[in-house]
């Protein structure tokens, strides 16, 4: 029977506290590959009151970004607008939605050391659980959405070195999509898998005139407010 949330935490943060680091991910590592979104949170939640806790999510933090090949997520907004549409006229949009562009064979990667992977909604799950190529995610005509675009790198990063996908590229993955539709698109920040969840997260609650979510763990505080900025300046 798997361990609960609580027990994982105390047992990995107590490993960590005397130094026992492959003690502590051997245990941590296949929990967390059998775990679902609701025992991860619960992980989370159970660790905030636990000596070692900054130990712990420094690991987990490994983890979840899967180490040293990382997996980095870059939140963009969107707001999709037929071509044939008239300015200031009343919008009756198609009610089919429009499907995010995926990778493809033909397609040029952002730089030498990413790899486009595709699309998830901004919500913390185990990469373990994760499709090998994620779902086709699709968004609704004439509303503002986010969606976090991943990306695989083929080189150890921590947070401040993520590297950034050119403007240019993000034409190019739309270029099916502007051909029949306007975009606008922000995509400021590529961060590592759980802080590129978190800041999506901001960035909805901002667009949604919502709270600011209250259980961020791995968002710095300045990150957050650097996110809430750009979703003001996309409004």
């Amino acid at each position: 029977m798997q361990e609960s949330p609580l027990e994982i935490a105390q047992s990995v943060c107590s490993a960590l506290l005397v130094g026992r680091i492959a003690d502590a991910y051997g245990r941590l590592h296949p929990w967390l590959a059998q775990s679902d979104c609701a025992s991860l949170y619960g992980l989370l939640q159970a660790a905030q009151a636990l000596p070692g806790r900054n130990h712990l999510m420094l690991m987990l933090e490994d983890l979840l970004s899967t180490y040293p090949r990382t997996l980095l997520g870059c939140p963009v907004l969107l707001h999709i607008r037929p071509d044939w549409l008239i300015p200031d006229e009343p919008a009756e949009y198609p009610k089919t939605p429009v499907s995010l562009p995926e990778g493809h064979p033909m397609l040029t990667q952002p730089s030498e050391s990413l790899e486009f992977v595709g699309w998830v909604p901004p919500r913390l799950v185990p990469p373990q659980s994760m499709h090998a190529s994620p779902p086709r995610m699709s968004i609704p005509w004439g509303a503002t959405m986010l969606a976090i675009a991943l990306f695989r790198s083929c080189e150890p990063m921590g947070r401040d070195e993520c590297p950034q996908a050119p403007a240019g590229w993000w034409g190019e993955l739309f270029s099916e999509q502007t051909k029949e539709a306007r975009i606008s698109l922000s995509a400021q920040r590529m961060l590592p898998y759980p802080q590129a969840i978190e800041a999506g997260r901001c960035m909805l609650a901002v667009i949604n005139r919502e709270p600011s979510p209250q259980d961020l763990f791995f968002l710095r505080p300045d990150e957050e407010a650097s996110c809430a900025r750009d979703a003001r300046l996309f409004q």
